[in-house]
């Protein structure tokens, strides 16, 4: 049906034109169509008249790019109207889907809301759209300000789609909503399996076995695609958000008590190991302290708490795996995580008797 291809195509460009506008402002700003005449418009089922395009186009569009779009204006519309009167076609309105297309782009930031960001296509400034908190996509997490993830000026991968409502910017596009299926399988306190798929300082992104992504502190010791059991702690769909941590056998969950005799005193100095030098970006070190394998939390040196050697090394990312600190005990505290206490070191001279300021 070579008339209806040739509509579409027409409708395909006015959807572009029009992008940002819903059929309701354009029949109210433009005056010589009702909602539902523009709704046609958009998805084929009617041909818009060459002057009210024309008008769209001085009114919309960049001055700049009259010459050229008016010309391409021409085209469609004799196309369309020669393919219709060629064949003796009656377009009759079809389903919803007709006219609906999908383009796949970068959407530049161009202005941003804590609900919604509006985007413009990097290679085509006509196409334009805004991305809802609903648009999404189903594997991130839903943020309380969108303003905050997606600055102005960044871009971000997606699809533009054109319907009968105009034109929206989505990253859930072909995408099949999975969390009715996750609330099933993720009940809060249950262990499942995940797979590092990300590490990012001291913690790391998992995928879960059935799908969805979940971050997860505290993983200096493990590679990416690493396995491990983790128990799911909180599931909010709404929001999008599985929240996970290390699942633990009983006999790892009794040495996570341990009592403050298994930890050093403070004042002592030992000497301690350099398991993860670029975990703090240049900002700090996670150590072992020697003889203290026993504990399962990594120790953090602080760069404030450097000599200005090795924060110099420290920040250029020289220190090596394996590199032997000698340090004092500061402060031996609760941590953030239950029955684990966080060590605070200092580093100090390695020979006796030096003082270090």
């Amino acid at each position: 049906m070579k008339g209806l291809r040739e509509s579409q195509r027409l409708a395909l460009f006015v959807g572009q034109v029009t992008s940002g506008l819903s059929t309701l402002e354009l029949a109210r700003r433009f005056g010589r169509a009702k909602k539902t005449t523009w709704a046609n418009y958009r998805n084929g089922s009617r041909d818009i008249p060459h002057d009210l395009l024309k008008e769209l186009i001085r009114e919309l569009c960049p001055t700049r790019e009259h010459e050229r779009l008016f010309g391409r204006a021409a085209l469609l519309v004799r196309q369309a109207k020669n393919a219709q009167q060629g064949r003796g076609l009656a377009v009759e309105p079809e389903s919803a889907e007709v006219g609906r297309t999908a383009v796949k782009a970068l959407g530049n930031v161009i202005w941003a809301t804590e609900k919604s960001v509006f985007v413009r296509d990097v290679n085509n400034d006509l196409r334009t759209g805004e991305l809802r908190l609903g648009e999404l996509s189903y594997t991130e997490s839903i943020p309380s300000d969108m303003a905050k993830r997606y600055p102005v000026g960044r871009a971000i991968p997606g699809h533009f789609v054109t319907d009968e409502d105009g034109t929206r910017f989505t990253r859930r596009h072909g995408q099949t909503n999975p969390w009715p299926r996750w609330s099933e399988l993720y009940r809060v306190g249950s262990t499942v399996i995940a797979t590092v798929t990300l590490k990012q300082g001291t913690g790391a992104f998992v995928e879960l076995e059935s799908g969805g992504v979940s971050r997860l502190s505290n993983t200096h010791d493990l590679d990416i695609g690493s396995q491990l059991d983790v128990k799911i702690t909180s599931f909010y769909a709404a929001r999008q958000l599985i929240r996970v941590a290390r699942a633990t056998t009983p006999r790892e969950a009794a040495q996570m008590f341990l009592p403050l005799s298994a930890y050093p005193q403070v004042e002592d100095r030992l000497w301690s190991t350099v398991i993860a030098p670029d975990a703090g970006k240049g900002v700090y070190l996670l150590v072992e302290l020697n003889g203290y394998a026993h504990l399962k939390r990594a120790a953090i040196l602080h760069s404030s708490q450097m000599t200005e050697e090795l924060k110099a090394r420290t920040a250029a990312g020289t220190v090596a795996q394996g590199e032997q600190v000698y340090v004092e005990v500061l402060k031996v505290h609760a941590s953030q995580q239950p029955g684990v206490r966080d060590v605070t070191l200092r580093e100090v001279p390695q020979t006796p008797g030096d003082v270090w300021l």
